[in-house]
């Protein structure tokens, strides 16, 4: 489902060089926008989160495509181009099919950058593929781990029943907003999470099948990782998770970012990105211990 904007923003992203691959695996084709960089710096993958799609990272592109050798905007299962998986959107589609098109599209290690859902899928793709994983740079990262009443309670604030709940989950999304694109976004908010595969991954989803402390502590990958103190979706206990179980992670709580700032502030976050990249190319880069 997708808008106007998402249609100006493929072809913003076409004119600079991007094309369409649709990967197949068990779970359907995932669709991805793979361009070439004009820069030396490894390849960066862009993963978006619950609802969220590809093109949206059209206006961080500009601030990467000249530094790296090649960037990837993949779309999740279920999600922009991607095919809904046959046998439904779950918990193991999504990841299962998420894997698989990353390890095809990705030619050389590289590094991933994830927000929400999407920090999830970078964090499971390192620890399934790490030889195809330089780095990883999350943003308010999903997956911590949560018990079965917990994920019910979390799942619910995406449950937009009303136009109201639409609009306080955008204000719980944005660090500031202005009111006619706050409506907006409440609008089409509200439609991709009532729509029937989405629903069914948030009534499906299991615990057993988030993170563990001790899978992430074998993680042997750079991280850096960034949490805007104004982010409003994701609860104080999942930041506590990441610290506990990434204790030699990069961290940065900038205040005026919400949950997803490649919306609000999308050179920023490629200056993050770029400023990770050089480090990981200098001569002998190092996990920076977390303050």
């Amino acid at each position: 489902m997708s808008t106007l904007l998402d249609h100006i923003n493929l072809g913003r992203l076409r004119l600079k060089g991007f094309r369409s691959h649709f990967v197949p695996t068990a779970h359907g084709r995932v669709h991805a926008l793979v361009g070439k960089g004009t820069g030396d710096l490894p390849p960066v993958v862009l993963i978006a989160g619950l609802s969220s799609r590809a093109t949206h990272f059209a206006r961080m592109v500009p601030y990467l495509q000249d530094k790296v050798r090649r960037l990837v905007l993949i779309d999740l299962p279920g999600h922009g181009l991607s095919e809904v998986p046959l046998d439904g959107l779950t918990g193991p589609s999504l990841q299962g099919g998420m894997l698989a098109a990353l390890d095809a599209v990705i030619d050389e290690p590289a590094v991933v950058f994830g927000n929400s859902l999407g920090g999830f899928m970078g964090l499971r793709h390192a620890l399934h593929s790490p030889s195809k994983v330089r780095g990883l740079v999350l943003v308010s990262p999903g997956g911590a781990q949560l018990d079965a009443m917990g994920l019910v309670e979390f799942f619910q604030r995406f449950r937009l029943r009303t136009f109201q709940d639409a609009l306080q989950l955008i204000d719980r999304v944005f660090w500031r907003v202005h009111p006619a694109a706050r409506l907006v976004m409440a609008f089409f908010a509200r439609r991709q999470l009532s729509r029937p595969h989405v629903r069914h991954l948030l009534n499906t989803s299991e615990a057993r099948h988030l993170l563990t402390q001790e899978e992430l502590r074998g993680l042997r990958v750079p991280v850096r990782l960034i949490w805007g103190t104004a982010d409003g979706v994701l609860p104080r206990s999942h930041l506590d998770f990441f610290k506990g179980s990434l204790p030699g992670a990069d961290w940065y709580h900038p205040s005026d970012y919400g949950h997803s700032p490649y919306l609000e502030v999308p050179e920023d976050v490629a200056e993050h990105v770029l400023a990770f990249l050089r480090e990981l190319t200098a001569e002998r880069p190092r996990l920076v211990e977390a303050s």
